[in-house]
């Protein structure tokens, strides 16, 4: 049993060591009351008043651009005209400006090069301190348990699905056959 529970901390480091502020997990907690790091985000992607912003981890429109800008309009093409975008950032950029910096530090796996070093040390404090590093082993060991868990059943439903098609029974006779409660 110990064996089973050192495997399983291995590959959560293991996790936890590929991880990048591209990660939901690992950016949510750098940013987290962590202000520096939060205008560091804003002032580079933003330049106007803004709905929404996406930063997605590949080029979403496949147009080759930084940032897509997306103005609101009605229905008949007429804009909107209250200055709230949608902005879309394509997380895949690399140019030699503040943005592409902020991409780069975004999608570093390791825990130094950084372009800024508030988004650095929030990324330390998360892979290397003990305290931070245990946090993400927790986040990361919930997440494989609700996988594991909707794994087995879907797993349940498709043999479910087979044995209704096979033996031409109702759902609440394949159940009954594999034993399924009925809660």
């Amino acid at each position: 049993m110990n064996d089973d529970r050192n495997e399983r901390m291995k590959e959560v480091e293991a996790i936890i060591d590929n991880m990048c502020l591209m990660d939901d997990d690992l950016m949510s907690r750098v940013f987290d009351e962590n202000i520096e790091a939060t205008q560091i985000l804003i002032k580079t992607i933003l330049q106007e008043e803004v709905d929404v912003i996406f930063i997605t981890e590949n080029d979403y429109f496949k147009m080759d651009e930084s940032v897509y800008r997306i103005s609101r309009a009605f229905e008949t093409g007429k804009m909107f005209g209250d200055g709230s975008h949608i902005i879309y950032v394509n997380g895949q950029y690399r140019g030699n400006d503040d943005l592409g910096r902020l991409m780069a530090d975004l999608n570093n796996r390791i825990t130094e090069g950084f372009n800024y070093k508030e988004l650095e040390n929030g990324v330390r404090h998360f892979k290397v301190d003990e305290e931070g590093r245990k946090t993400m082993s927790g986040a990361v060991e919930k997440y494989s348990d609700k996988n594991k868990s909707e794994g087995r059943l879907e797993g349940r439903l498709e043999d479910i699905k087979a044995l209704m098609k096979n033996l031409k029974c109702s759902a609440e006779q394949a159940m009954e056959k594999l034993n399924v409660p009925k809660e």
